[in-house]
């Protein structure tokens, strides 16, 4: 008698199978266990394989010239910026703020024709996004030396990686005015702490 049970479950158990395969004919013989749909091929008394993970999306690397553009547009929002704090600060500090401003207008010029010569097109953004919020004085000069460093860093590997012998030249140069200007905003901010 158990022996013809247990024939009949398997054979409903199988109906169910093909009736609603994402059903458990029997969910109260498994307490905790969800119901789930059997995987594609998995038959019973077998292993269910896990769930092959999402596909990641495609990366891709931009090229040399939307590098370009976002270091311009970069450049030019960090010109901004000096100038606003040059407003705010008024004094010494003011006027060197205001100095770094017009050296960030020469180097914005100067990847503007890296950009036209790698493109044979003058479409480099003129206008960053919106202003970020004023922010004080120290932390705006701390921020500002990390992102000079960083953008002399990016320079000197795109220097290295440069085919263009000229533009590997000007981009090394361009690294060495973003050092440079850290340094100017590293006094400026010991000036600004020894008041």
């Amino acid at each position: 008698m158990e022996q013809r049970e247990s024939m009949d479950r398997r054979r409903a158990a199988d109906v169910w199978r093909r009736v609603a395969p994402e059903l458990d004919p029997y969910p109260e013989e498994r307490p905790g266990r969800p119901n789930r749909r059997p995987a594609p091929g998995a038959r019973p008394g077998r292993p269910v394989p896990p769930p092959a993970p999402p596909p990641r999306p495609a990366t891709r690397e931009i090229t040399e010239a939307e590098a370009l553009r976002l270091a311009i547009g970069q450049k030019e929002q960090a010109r901004q910026a000096y100038l606003r704090q040059a407003h705010r600060a008024g004094g010494p500090v003011g006027r060197g703020l205001e100095q770094l401003s017009r050296e960030l207008g020469r180097q914005i010029r100067r990847l503007r024709s890296l950009y036209y010569m790698e493109t044979g097109r003058d479409d480099a953004p003129l206008r960053p996004p919106a202003p970020a919020p004023a922010e004080p004085l120290q932390p705006f000069l701390r921020r500002r030396y990390r992102e000079e460093l960083a953008s002399a860093e990016k320079y000197d590997r795109w220097a290295a990686s440069a085919t263009d012998a000229c533009a590997a030249e000007t981009l090394t140069e361009l690294a060495e005015e973003d050092r440079r200007r850290a340094r100017v905003v590293l006094r400026l901010l010991e000036n600004r702490l020894a008041q």
